[in-house]
């Protein structure tokens, strides 16, 4: 199927709440789209003051791997808009009283990729 190519500037979700995710991994210095650097490969995600039913303040870090069968960038997959990463275990405190450390899996999405120009699959 065919999807936008996520770039520089593209928004992840959390599907277990809501916190500060970001990308460590640097695009693609090589191809842009939009003067934005391209995702390929294996990325590294980060995860920080995800809160949730039941928990808040969790942090953690995980991998999302592009997705693309047929497109590649500096000889990697490309990553796509609804791209998803492997389980990241996220470490949480409870909203309960007193609070008790908790981990949480949660699975980060890219929901939008940061531009429409370019599609791959």
């Amino acid at each position: 199927m065919i999807k936008n190519v996520a770039v520089e500037g593209c928004q992840l979700t959390a599907n277990t709440g809501i916190g500060n995710i970001s990308i460590s991994t640097p695009a693609s210095t090589n191809t842009k789209i939009d003067s934005k650097g391209v995702y390929a490969g294996t990325l590294t995600i980060s995860i920080s003051g995800l809160s949730g039913t039941g928990f808040t303040n969790g942090s953690g870090v995980g991998t999302l791997t592009g997705s693309a069968q047929n497109s590649k960038v500096d000889n990697q997959a490309i990553v796509l808009e609804g791209d998803q990463s492997d389980v990241i275990t996220v470490k949480a405190t409870t909203t309960s009283t007193p609070p008790t450390q908790i981990e949480v899996s949660t699975i980060v999405t890219i929901v939008s990729a940061g531009q429409t120009v370019m599609k791959a699959e």
